[in-house]
């Protein structure tokens, strides 16, 4: 057998034999089916923290003068996006002090009528990814005239509150 294999074409005819026997294994397989599953837990939102930087017209935010601007950002605690719908106020208080310990907020004498204050509701409807953005509508504060004496508000150090859906 051996000095069969000293010939070229026998040669060549075993390894053709050899190639073609490791591409017949190579294209070789066995059809079938299969199932499994596979699970996670999905996250929950966390609460975003709205902070807004309200920009007074020149001279002050005055009874029914020019009102305020108001640029909102926020942050994000998540890892994943969340969505921020519409921007409200909540409610102004008002302080005698940049300290805000002293509040002045009511309707007797000496206090600030903060239901004065208003601002529409501010469609910012977009996607929050996680970390600190600042959103792409603005708001504006009002000072309402009420038509009676507002100087317990004149100076006074105003606190504004934001929530979102």
């Amino acid at each position: 057998m051996l000095s069969a294999l000293k010939t070229k074409r026998a040669r060549a005819g075993l390894g053709l034999l050899v190639l073609l026997a490791f591409a017949g294994g190579a294209i070789a397989y066995f059809t079938t089916t299969g199932s499994g599953s596979g699970n996670v837990t999905a996250g929950t939102s966390s609460a975003l923290t709205i902070t807004a930087t309200i920009n007074p017209p020149a001279g002050g935010l005055v009874p029914g003068g020019s009102p305020a601007g108001v640029q909102f950002a926020v942050s994000n605690p998540s890892s994943g996006n969340q969505y921020v719908g519409t921007v409200s106020m909540t409610g102004v208080k008002a302080y005698s002090d940049s300290g805000h310990t002293s509040d002045i907020t009511g309707t007797g004498a000496g206090q600030c009528d903060t239901s004065q204050f208003s601002m529409a509701s501010v469609g910012e409807n977009q996607d929050v990814p996680s970390g600190s953005t600042t959103l792409s509508t603005n708001g504006s504060l009002v000072f309402h005239d009420s038509g009676s004496n507002q100087d317990a508000c004149k100076g006074a150090f105003l606190v504004a509150s934001f929530t979102s859906n």
